[in-house]
């Protein structure tokens, strides 16, 4: 797994699980570069019912990871189960981001933003081999 620099703008490898673990079909989604920047972002679909998101990808040095995961109206009141899983012995990080207002009519993001987006959450672990949660 990467190691992700302390820095608020990139998102770590993450693991989002939906609200019930209990018998879930796990679907993959495969880290894909470039995905340095927010406006390079792995495009990701929330989970459906029981369905499982876990994101597959190789961390190394210093590389930082953007996924995307647009939650529309009708699923902006789910829960979600979070679980970031890293590198063992390095620090994994992940931050979350509403981009609302920084996307276009298309849903397109700027390389460069006016002002910085608003951090709703994030989660750290100093050792990634160790599974940190958030229920959001």
């Amino acid at each position: 797994m990467r190691r992700v620099t302390s820095s608020p703008f990139f998102l770590a490898l993450l693991m989002a699980v939906a609200s019930s673990p209990l018998q879930a079909e796990t679907r993959m989604a495969y880290d894909a570069e470039p995905n340095d920047a927010l406006h390079q972002a792995v495009e990701l679909s929330l989970p459906t019912g029981r369905e499982r998101l876990r994101i597959i990808g190789e961390l190394a040095g210093e590389d930082q990871d953007s996924y995307r995961l647009i939650v529309d109206e009708d699923r902006a009141g789910q829960r979600l189960d979070i679980a970031l899983i890293g590198r063992g012995g390095a620090l994994t990080r992940l931050d979350i981001f509403d981009l609302t207002e920084q996307a276009d009519g298309s849903g397109r993001l700027p390389e460069v933003f006016e002002r910085r987006p608003e951090r709703l959450t994030g989660l750290a672990s100093q050792d990634g081999a160790r599974a940190v949660r958030l229920d959001a």
